[in-house]
């Protein structure tokens, strides 16, 4: 355990930094979708809860519900082909959360599932499955739990970047053109460094950066991984 402890912020960092396209095509469905559930057990229903927080901070105007993965499964919600259901879990051999998941493509839903690496959970079970960590040997799952929140956290960015971009922002490049500063253009602005091209999120984003993305209805995304990291004292 005390080895996931210390493994924390290097887990953290990668997991926002990592080439995945996935999260940009992921993004996109959870911008259009009329509902977005979050499921999970444990430790996962409260990377669940943290999702909806963070979901409803950069994926505005959505009805974001979190679930346990028994109650989803036992007492499903009225699905449809417009939402999105996001399952949680580190190993994906809770029978709940894989019975949420089936329930949820039979619906015709978008499926995402959120689970570690070496996961039972394989594809074609999910619509898209984004890894976190290695399977660790503590029940705690303590590197586990952050890196689902990584994921999320992730996920939610990407969103607004895309919102940003008229949908064709990435988190690994975002490029800030539109209008919003009255000059034609939005900016991006960070703590360390210098702004290239007026945006911001380079390839190998600096989790020390402090990104800030202002509009002319005074939205941002602040310190948003930064924040996180103070959160977790990692």
């Amino acid at each position: 355990m005390h080895k996931s402890i210390m493994e924390q912020p290097a887990a953290f960092k990668n997991i926002l930094t990592s080439p995945n396209r996935d999260y940009g095509d992921v993004s996109s469905i959870l911008r259009k979708a009329k509902n977005i559930f979050l499921v999970g057990t444990g430790s996962s229903l409260h990377a669940a809860l943290f999702g909806r927080f963070i979901l409803e901070k950069y994926v505005e105007k959505k009805n974001i519900v979190v679930y346990s993965s028994f109650e989803f499964s036992n007492y499903t919600p009225n699905l449809s082909k417009n939402d999105t259901v996001i399952v949680i879990s580190h190993r994906g051999y809770k029978m709940y959360s894989y019975d949420s998941l089936k329930k949820a493509r039979n619906a015709g839903c978008k499926t995402i599932a959120i689970t570690g690496i070496s996961s039972t959970i394989k594809k074609g079970d999910a619509d898209f499955i984004l890894t976190t960590v290695e399977q660790e040997k503590s029940s705690a799952h303590t590197i586990s739990l952050t890196g689902a929140l990584a994921v999320v956290l992730r996920l939610a960015v990407t969103s607004k970047m895309k919102e940003a971009q008229g949908g064709t922002g990435t988190w690994e490049t975002c490029r800030i053109n539109s209008p919003g500063n009255g000059k034609g253009t939005r900016t991006g602005k960070r703590t360390h460094g210098s702004v290239k091209e007026n945006g911001f999120f380079p390839q190998n984003m600096d989790m020390w950066w402090r990104p800030q993305l202002n509009n002319s209805h005074g939205s941002s995304i602040e310190n948003a991984g930064d924040k996180l990291r103070h959160s977790l004292w990692i």
